[in-house]
């Protein structure tokens, strides 16, 4: 038996901003007069920030335990509105809003739009061919969903569809992408979300700066040099 070596970059040691960005995770939250839970995670993969979601909600109603994995790169967020604060949770965790630029937000709508035609048809497609069986259409529009999450991963939506979207994971359907609908947030444990938030915009100013830059504005013209008159 041998071993592979693993990359060089998954021996290394989380760095001061990986670790200020989990260290905001806010762990497991129970709702005390339903004892549901819901447990985030956060962490930091590079340019991406992950926001991972397990809830056990509606599985008393036979519902299954969700995981939804919320994945935003730091360069394709509004350089200059990427992160806003939103409405605090009723449990006192912080939201934080995470606004896409302008052309990262056109091409998740493109890709938003294919993705509702492919539901579209397949729920047609389900309702002609199974009319009697409940799950025909929900059948048809998962495999869809599965054959735009293929196209999602090899890039044939473009590279900010491929880092930046939504997954769901339930057992009956398995891992499905999405595209967001919305600016997506974030959920912070208060008492490090300041440390997590300077180490984010750290990285926003500096290697994982927004690729919709700001253009500097245009150095003034320079008056061209006085020169003599021409030698005849």
């Amino acid at each position: 038996m041998t071993l592979v070596a693993l990359p060089v970059t998954a021996q290394d040691a989380p760095g001061a901003a990986e670790l200020a960005v989990r260290a905001a995770s806010p762990g497991v939250i129970v709702n005390a007069e339903s004892g549901d839970y819901t447990a985030i995670e956060l962490e930091l993969q590079g340019c991406r920030l992950v926001q991972t979601l397990m809830t056990n909600q509606g599985a008393d109603q036979g519902g299954s335990v969700g995981v939804q994995v919320l994945r935003m790169d730091l360069r394709d967020l509004d350089p200059l509105t990427g992160i806003l604060p939103a409405e605090n949770t009723a449990h006192g965790h912080q939201r934080m809003m995470l606004v896409p630029s302008q052309s990262a937000w056109e091409e998740i709508q493109q890709a938003g739009e294919i993705f509702s035609q492919m539901r579209e048809r397949a729920t047609e497609r389900g309702d002609e061919e199974n009319p009697d069986a409940v799950n025909g259409a929900r059948t048809l529009r998962t495999q869809a969903q599965r054959m735009f999450s293929a196209d999602v991963v090899l890039g044939n939506f473009g590279t900010v569809m491929a880092r930046t979207h939504v997954m769901q994971m339930r057992g009956d359907r398995g891992a499905l992408i999405y595209p967001l609908v919305a600016p997506m947030q974030i959920t912070l444990d208060p008492a490090a979300a300041e440390a997590a938030l300077d180490a984010i915009n750290d990285l926003r100013a500096g290697p994982c700066a927004p690729e919709d830059g700001i253009s500097a504005e245009p150095a003034p013209e320079q008056a061209p040099e006085e020169t003599g008159p021409a030698e005849e």
